[in-house]
């Protein structure tokens, strides 16, 4: 199934794991929309959200060193 069929046939209360910010945090992992700080300096993945065409790969995801906030990241990443 394409992404597209998935984003046009799902359900509306499953629609969060279309966004890998949601999943990210439901994984555990240590994440956060841009706007916020990070808990402690360090590299961190920057990648858009909701990027269904390529998951994010290539120029939209970044490894970044990030020392508190994150309010000079692009509009609707992580």
């Amino acid at each position: 199934m394409t992404e597209e069929q998935v984003w046009k046939s799902i359900h509306p209360d499953d629609i969060w794991a279309m966004d890998k910010l949601i999943v990210s945090r439901k994984m555990g992992y240590i994440c956060g929309p841009v706007g916020t700080s990070v808990p402690a300096p360090d590299y961190y993945i920057v990648r858009p959200c909701i990027n269904a065409l390529g998951l994010g790969l290539g120029l939209d995801t970044q490894k970044i060193y990030i020392e508190d906030n994150t309010d000079h990241l692009p509009t609707g990443h992580f």
